[in-house]
């Protein structure tokens, strides 16, 4: 008896199993044909895109930024990619948040030139956020056409956050003992750059600094004097690592890393003051 119905058991489940991979077969030309006409249509849509999408070259980006034309660089690059190199005074965002609010917030008109960058290897990508800012009213949106990728073939300069073992051949560092020494011979030679917050900066800070967070940095490169050796310092040596990155990529040359923060200038004798 038992093995009677262990042997219908084994008939039924067998049977169930043969209804299924036939209604498979029935049914998989309809679903491979909707997956292919989904597909399709997805591929329609991004090339709609990208085909409406207005662009610029790398040649014609560079001679606007080489003659000071006012733009409105934004990178939807991820953090990490846009650390190791971006343009000069680009803005990192996600895609996402790329939108009216944004743009009107970095200062851009209706009217501005607005151009939307990543690393070259999502066109959709580009193309939907540079459609979605004309749809916005930014109607001079454009994306640069091969991405920072395209940008670096060129040759054309790229400014890093100290994202690359390359980036620590570029600083040059400097002692507080050898700090002290060219104050004593040349003082009017060196230039203190404080790339903390204006808070701390207020706060204290070594006497004879200016301040520029390094975050303004790429935009207020115009206050840096470029006939002085400047010593950059910030919170810690990481901040200041990177601030020396920055500088040399905007072509500050004369610009020198402090080897340690602003408390162990104190604790080796360095003179700070306040302005509060």
């Amino acid at each position: 008896m038992q093995k009677e119905e262990k042997q219908h058991k084994i008939f039924v489940i067998g049977f169930f199993l043969i209804v299924i991979v036939v209604l498979w077969f029935l049914v998989k030309p309809f679903v491979s044909g909707w997956q292919s006409r989904q597909k399709n249509s997805a591929e329609r849509k991004a090339n709609e895109e990208i085909l409406k999408a207005p662009s610029i070259m790398p040649d014609d980006l560079f001679k606007k930024i080489e003659g000071k034309s006012e733009i409105f660089l934004v990178d939807i690059s991820n953090p990490e990619d846009f650390s190791r190199g971006h343009i000069a005074e680009s803005v990192n965002t996600p895609a996402e948040m790329l939108n009216r609010d944004f743009l009107n917030n970095l200062g851009a008109t209706e009217t501005a030139d607005v151009f939307i960058i990543n690393q070259g290897n999502n066109l959709e990508e580009l193309a939907i956020a540079v459609n979605e800012a004309i749809s916005a009213g930014f109607s001079n949106a454009k994306y640069l056409r091969g991405g920072i990728s395209g940008w670096r073939e060129k040759g054309y300069p790229l400014v890093s956050s100290g994202g690359s073992e390359n980036d620590r051949a570029k600083v040059k560092k400097i002692t507080f003992d050898e700090i002290k020494k060219e104050a004593e011979t040349n003082p009017d030679l060196l230039q203190f750059l404080d790339v903390r917050e204006q808070g701390a900066f207020s706060k204290e800070h070594i006497i004879g600094s200016i301040n520029i967070p390094i975050s303004e940095l790429e935009s207020k490169r115009g206050e840096v004097p470029i006939l002085k050796k400047i010593i950059v310092y910030g919170d810690n040596e990481n901040e200041s690592f990177q601030a020396a990155v920055i500088l040399f990529d905007l072509n500050f040359f004369n610009a020198y890393q402090m080897s340690g923060s602003i408390e162990e200038w104190k604790a080796s004798g360095g003179n700070t003051e306040s302005r509060i």
